[in-house]
């Protein structure tokens, strides 16, 4: 999709990446809506061969029609500040 973006980020699990992502206001994903409720790497990520613990480390972001310049910086500030704690 467009407007989708699968992130390995660079260390810790991506339910912590998450949760940090949140409390500061941004939903971020470990995998698509389809996918909600099950355990495990994604099952596209496995298809492309992604290894187990890299795909761990993996968060899904969107963007809307009205997502700005200043949201991405926001969110990449934020994303900075999340990996200080991880």
């Amino acid at each position: 999709m467009w407007n989708t973006v699968s992130l390995a980020m660079p260390r810790g699990e991506n339910h912590r990446w998450v949760a940090r992502l949140d409390r500061r206001g941004f939903q971020v994903s470990t995998g698509s809506a389809c996918a909600t409720g099950t355990d495990g790497p994604s099952h596209v990520l496995a298809a492309m061969r992604v290894p187990p613990d890299e795909a761990r480390r993996v968060v899904r972001v969107s963007a809307g029609w009205e997502t700005s310049r200043e949201d991405w910086l926001a969110l990449a500030e934020a994303m900075g500040a999340a990996a200080r704690e991880i």
